[in-house]
């Protein structure tokens, strides 16, 4: 393991980049709510001896949320969206830590119901 001191003149390691999400909540009559957001990432080229650098990247995602429906005694709730909606392709930094330097998952799209009593 590298010692740090103050005498080297190498940056530090595992030192996140600047990054950052903002949304957009949208509800649509009494029914649904849309939720649209951005997750972005600046890229990291000031890296320790035994990291890679990583370009800077955006990605979005939507979601649709039912309100609760009741139905009897039970509440249902309906939840559907889409991550990296435009199937970004990036790396998170530091994730050659995990000893493959691999590209994020892409596109997914996801369904789930809630219910409750």
């Amino acid at each position: 393991m590298a010692r740090i001191t103050r005498e080297k003149d190498e940056y530090l390691p595992q030192i996140p980049l600047f990054n950052g999400s903002f949304g957009l909540k949208i509800p649509i009559e009494n029914y649904f709510d849309v939720d649209l957001s951005a997750t972005f990432y600046n890229k990291q080229n000031k890296v320790a001896p035994d990291e890679s650098t990583t370009p800077g990247y955006i990605y979005f995602d939507v979601a649709l949320n039912s309100y609760p429906i009741k139905i009897l005694l039970l509440k249902l709730q309906i939840f559907a969206g889409v991550l990296n909606i435009f199937d970004a392709s990036y790396r998170s930094h530091l994730s050659t830590y995990r000893g493959i330097n691999l590209t994020e998952p892409g596109r997914n799209i996801y369904a789930k119901v809630k219910l409750s009593w």
